[in-house]
């Protein structure tokens, strides 16, 4: 093997970068199926997401415009709720299978920061798209108090229930926040008072992770200073709804809204989209490392085959020193993989800095025992090119006799 240092070096740097494409390809692989194997805790079958944008400048004042929005906004739930292929519609800031998100810091005293994902939702929102509840309850006019009581009610999921107070059931439990240190000025926030908690809400689809999850509530009934309007209708339909409900929706809303404009699309349609767009990276850089590996597969196969034809003198002599055929067909395989095991040493000495590195948030959401899987299936993949690589080379050295390695010679 040192003798041919030359050209297995250039293995080995061939089979570094080819290791390191096959170890993304098996960690996103990974990641994406364990994610998907997870309960999404809601359901979209059925459903319709309607998008709702208001001209930016609106006469009057803001009040006055806010007002004027909720009243518009009231006669489109009148509307629709009686609309005979309508079961239920609720409002919220964010639906399901968008891409917008709401990221804030959470910072409860005696505690880290917190990423926490944010989102607003009306009382029947957890009907329209079955949300289940572990503990407590959904937003309810019960919450109405919070207006003038000083507090705010939220539903928050499993995981944060578990960061912030250690356990599942945090219904009745209080989020006091900290101030920001170097904060100055503005109000408090006000004291956040868990009414219920759900095991999950992955809005992003089912290759998203779960994370820490706050819903805050949002009502058309709330004063104008606590009121947030909302973005998005969620419209649980009759099963076996037709798109031409689509084109009897948006004649609704232009004459409701002439100034507004809506977009209808059935959750479903937003769901296909995502997971293609989910996919197709993954697809690229698939095909990538698949390319990559059969150049190497056949690379491996030819640099093994022409060292065995011109060894045939070095096989010969073990063979007629008593070395069976078999023997010599494993150290054909034996420095091959010897000669892949350098690349796979120094891929693994790299990839165990990651965690070290000052990496952005989003480079490092993939779990740890995630990660590990993905590498040591990696691994396992690599190998097993190596050795189906070096057999049939292997298999032409056990053909090589003593008296064929002196006829050649």
């Amino acid at each position: 093997m040192w003798n041919r240092k030359r050209q297995n070096g250039l293995l080995v740097a061939e089979m570094f970068v080819t290791f390191l494409l096959v170890v993304a390809v098996a960690v996103l692989a990974a990641h994406f199926g364990t994610n998907a194997l997870r309960p999404l805790g809601f359901s979209y079958q059925d459903v319709w997401s309607v998008e709702v944008r208001r001209p930016a400048g609106t006469a009057g004042t803001e009040d006055e415009a806010k007002d004027l929005a909720r009243q518009t906004l009231r006669q489109i739930l009148t509307e629709l709720r009686a609309q005979p292929a309508v079961e239920a519609v609720a409002w919220t800031a964010m639906g399901p299978y968008q891409w917008y998100t709401w990221s804030d810091a959470l910072l409860v005293e005696g505690r880290d920061a917190i990423s926490v994902a944010k989102n607003r939702a009306d009382d029947a929102f957890a009907d329209v798209l079955g949300i289940q509840l572990i503990d407590g309850r959904w937003f309810s006019r019960e919450d109405d108090v919070a207006w003038t009581g000083g507090w705010e009610p939220v539903v928050i999921n499993r995981l944060l229930a578990r960061e912030i107070f250690g356990r599942d059931e945090a219904a009745g439990e209080t989020i006091v926040e900290a101030p920001f240190p170097g904060s100055a000025g503005g109000p408090a926030p006000r004291p956040k008072r868990v009414v219920g908690v759900i095991d999950d809400f992955r809005r992003q689809g089912e290759l998203s992770m779960a994370v820490p999850l706050l819903f805050l509530r949002q009502s058309l009934d709330a004063p104008l200073e606590d009121l947030s309007l909302p973005d998005v209708l969620q419209i649980r339909v009759r099963p076996g709804t037709t798109a031409a409900f689509e084109e009897t929706l948006l004649g609704r809303f232009r004459v409701l809204a002439p100034t507004w404009s809506f977009t209808v699309r059935p959750i479903e349609v937003l769901r296909e989209g995502m997971l293609r767009d989910n996919i197709v990276p993954l697809s690229i850089i698939t095909t990538v490392a698949a390319a990559m590996l059969l150049m190497v597969a056949l690379g491996l196969t030819g640099v093994v085959w022409q060292s065995v034809t011109t060894r045939t003198k070095e096989f010969g002599l073990r063979r007629a020193q008593g070395a069976s055929a078999r023997n010599v067909g494993r150290q054909v395989i034996v420095e091959l993989v010897v000669t892949v095991s350098f690349a796979i040493v120094l891929g693994c000495v790299l990839l165990i800095q990651i965690p070290l590195l000052p990496l952005p948030a989003w480079m490092t959401v993939v779990p740890r025992p995630v990660f590990v899987s993905g590498v040591i299936a990696a691994i396992v993949a690599v190998y097993s090119v190596t050795i189906l690589c070096a057999w049939y080379p292997s298999r032409l050295a056990t053909r090589i006799t003593p008296a064929l390695a002196l006829r050649d010679e």
